[in-house]
Formats: C-alpha cells, sequence, structure tokens
C-alpha cells in the first residue's frame, strides 16, 4: 500500500505543482500571443484593403521638380516641356488618360493663406491644403464629386475663379452642409473664388480620416511654378508604364531625380510598415509559445503517467479498461488547458486596448 500511495501523491507533490503551473502560464501566454497575432492580421488585412477615397491600383505618378535645396533655388518649371512629356506619356501603350496637379495626395501638401467670407477666423484642422489641378483630374484620380460640379473647360483664366473642397473641409468648415457657393480668398486674393463642387471622400490614409483638401484650376492658380506632378491612369499592371515613362522623362528632363515616377499604390505601403512588424513579431512569439506549450504538456502528462504506473496497474487489476485510464490522464491534461485557455482569455481581452 505504500507504494500505490506513493505513487498516488507523486504527482501531485511540489515537482508536479511546479510543471503544472509552468504548463498553464505558457498556454495563457501562447493564447494571448494568437490572438495578438489574428488581431494584427485582421487590422492589417483591412489596412491593404482600405478605400482611400480613389483607385491606387491603376495609377503612375510622375514628379517633376529640379533636385534643388529649396523653392527659392529651383528655376522655373518649363510648362512646355510639362505639356510635351504629359502628350508623349498619353500615347503610351496602356495609357487611359493623364492629369496635372501641383501636388499629391500621399505625397507632398501645399498650403497658402486661406480665408472664407463670413468666418473671422478657420477652425482647428488639417489643413487645409490646397492643389491646382487640370480639369480632368477628378477623372484620372477616380475621384467623386457628391455635390456640385467638377472643372471644366469653361474654367478658364480669364473666368470666375471656382473651387473644389473633400468633405473633410466641408464638414469642417461648413457643418450645415452649405459649402456649395461659399466664399474662399485664396493667397491673399481679393477676388472671391466660388466652391461648386465638394468630392465625396474624406479619407485618404489607413488611420482615418484625412486632411481638409481643397483644389482650385491650375489655370486659374499656377501656385508653384518650380514642381508639378503628372497623374497616369493605366490599363492593367501599372508597373509596365514606370520604365517607358522614365525615358520620356530623361529625354526631357535629364537632370530630374528618376526615383520621382512610381505606382501611387506603393506611396500607401510605408503606412502598412505597422502591422506588418506587428504581425510577425506575434506570429512568431504565437508559433514559438504554443511549440513549448506543446512540449510542456507532453512532459507533464508523461512525467504524471510515470509516477502513477504502479497506481494503473493496480486499477487494471481491480479490472479497470484502458480508455478508463486514458480518460483519467486526459481529464489532468483537459483540467490544466482549461485553465490556461481561461487566464490567457482575460488576459487577451484586458490586453486588447493596447493592441489596439
Amino acid at each position: 500500500m505504500g507504494g500505490v500511495a506513493a505513487g498516488v501523491r507523486g504527482p501531485r507533490g511540489a515537482g508536479a505543482l511546479g510543471r503544472a503551473v509552468v504548463l498553464v502560464r505558457q498556454s495563457a501566454l501562447g493564447l494571448v500571443l494568437v490572438v495578438g497575432a489574428a488581431a494584427f492580421y485582421l487590422s492589417f488585412e483591412r489596412a491593404r484593403h482600405h478605400d482611400a477615397g480613389f483607385d491606387v491600383e491603376h495609377l503612375v505618378v510622375v514628379g517633376l521638380s529640379p533636385t534643388a535645396l529649396n523653392d527659392t533655388e529651383r528655376p522655373p518649371l518649363d510648362v512646355e516641356r510639362v505639356a510635351a512629356m504629359e502628350e508623349r506619356v498619353r500615347h503610351l501603350p496602356g495609357v487611359v488618360d493623364v492629369a496635372q496637379a501641383t501636388n499629391m495626395a500621399a505625397s507632398s501638401w501645399t498650403m497658402v493663406v486661406l480665408r472664407v467670407r463670413g468666418m473671422e477666423s478657420l477652425p482647428r484642422m488639417r489643413g487645409p491644403y490646397i492643389s491646382g489641378v487640370t480639369p480632368n483630374f477628378f477623372r484620372v484620380m477616380g475621384l467623386t464629386i457628391a455635390r456640385g460640379r467638377g472643372f471644366n473647360d469653361g474654367d478658364g483664366a480669364g473666368a470666375a475663379r471656382v473651387a473644389v473642397v473633400n468633405a473633410a473641409m466641408a464638414k469642417a468648415l461648413w457643418p450645415s452642409g452649405d459649402a456649395l457657393g461659399a466664399c474662399l480668398y485664396v493667397d491673399r486674393g481679393a477676388e472671391c473664388t466660388t466652391v461648386v463642387g465638394i468630392v465625396a471622400t474624406e479619407e485618404s490614409d489607413v488611420r482615418g480620416s484625412g486632411p481638409a483638401q481643397y483644389y482650385v484650376p491650375l489655370v486659374q492658380y499656377p501656385l508653384s511654378r518650380s514642381g508639378r506632378s503628372l497623374v497616369v491612369r493605366t490599363r492593367g499592371n501599372p508597373e509596365r508604364l514606370v520604365q517607358p515613362t522614365l525615358r520620356i522623362m530623361g529625354e526631357l528632363f535629364p537632370d530630374f531625380a528618376r526615383d520621382r515616377v512610381g505606382v501611387l499604390a506603393n506611396e500607401f505601403a510605408w503606412e502598412w510598415r505597422p502591422w506588418k512588424v506587428g504581425l510577425g513579431l506575434f506570429g512568431a512569439a504565437a508559433g514559438l509559445a504554443l511549440f513549448l506549450a506543446a512540449m510542456g504538456l507532453y512532459a507533464v502528462v508523461a512525467h504524471g503517467v510515470r509516477q502513477r504506473e504502479h497506481e494503473f496497474g493496480i486499477r487494471r487489476a481491480l479490472g479497470a479498461r484502458v480508455p478508463d485510464l486514458v480518460r483519467l490522464v486526459m481529464a489532468q491534461v483537459v483540467a490544466l488547458g482549461a485553465i490556461g485557455i481561461v487566464l490567457g482569455a482575460a488576459a487577451a481581452y484586458w490586453g486588447a486596448r493596447f493592441v489596439k
């Protein structure tokens, strides 16, 4: 009987209790890391499929500006050569249309002094940023005019000055919804610039609402005379247009940097980096933790079975069947696993606020 008692007491001693505690802790940690990896994966997928408000999948952006230190050192851009490059790029195979802009979303912004009729000062907001564009810009970018209209050929240099604002700017400045017809005074100008349209989207990055932005016809507001962007809408894979566009740029603007021609979708790739890093770290740690928990579980069960061999022999002699002994062992495994899952779920719930 002493042997049986020792056999029964063995797995319940201090050593077995310590191993069980370690196993529960490893199981809980593994669950926390698995939940964290899953959260980062789901968030990463949402970031990858984030609707930026325009079709980024088929756009090539060409930045045309000399590599001087600042705007004051840059010579004025030869707009005739810009127009020549636009025309040559437009005739490349796979090109649907080409537009011009003074700066691009997710790339660079320009701010000028802005006043709004009826407001002593502007409310706090990101921006507002201005961009001079050609009339086909909204169509090429895939932007939707939710209200009003975009620009047309009638919005020339001698015509009444007009502007299109995005939804973020309309919401910030005219929360009552009366943005259309509002009067803007751009860059200390004394002439009223009338808001004629509202762009549907107000999001341009994966972290939420984008900045306030408004657009003016390029012929009415040249803005930056030392830099310009071409926006190229393509059919199929836009990567195929990068090298032909670079060759044209090298012929017309041999002194300009070549790294300013690229696919617009790649401009958003840097925003995915936190998700990629978090997913990789949590995934690797979760895999290691689950492996250690599995090895620990095997070790605890194997050691417990060895210590209870004498007890199991007596049970068999008394008529216990093998399935009964297996259930006896598995009960311990399930109990430890359940404790680990409960503790891990509680820890994951508590830590979700930091992962979020």
